[in-house]
């Protein structure tokens, strides 16, 4: 094998490489309602294509919230997630008393870290 057919075939590899790179790199997450009618997050490639649940559907709502947290209600009550599932306030709130943690919740998001 002869010097410009390892180059070519290298060029090739690295461009498959950074294509798929790419791609992974541009999903993003969106809401997504599951055959049930219930709501979760999932990654999505933004042209319709859609992969893996970040956050399971089992949400009656999820409505955006902070940078990267969702308000969601869960059997009525309500609680506060990041969009890659993890739970900050567990849904076990009403919409009064959940309304002063939400205000307070965005108060600390809102500070820069120290």
């Amino acid at each position: 094998m002869d010097i410009k057919n390892i180059i070519r075939r290298t060029m090739a590899f690295v461009a498959i490489v950074a294509i798929s790179a790419a791609a992974a790199m541009a999903q993003t997450v969106a809401l997504k309602q599951d055959t049930n009618g219930k709501w979760g997050i999932a990654y999505t490639d933004g042209r319709g294509n859609w992969g893996k649940w970040a956050v399971k559907a089992e949400y009656t709502v999820i409505e955006p919230f902070e940078e990267g947290y969702y308000l969601a209600q869960k059997d009525g009550k309500w609680g506060i997630l990041r969009q890659n599932g993890k739970k900050v306030l567990d849904c076990k709130y009403t919409r009064d008393m959940f309304s002063a943690f939400g205000y307070i919740f965005a108060q600390e998001v809102g500070k820069p870290d120290k």
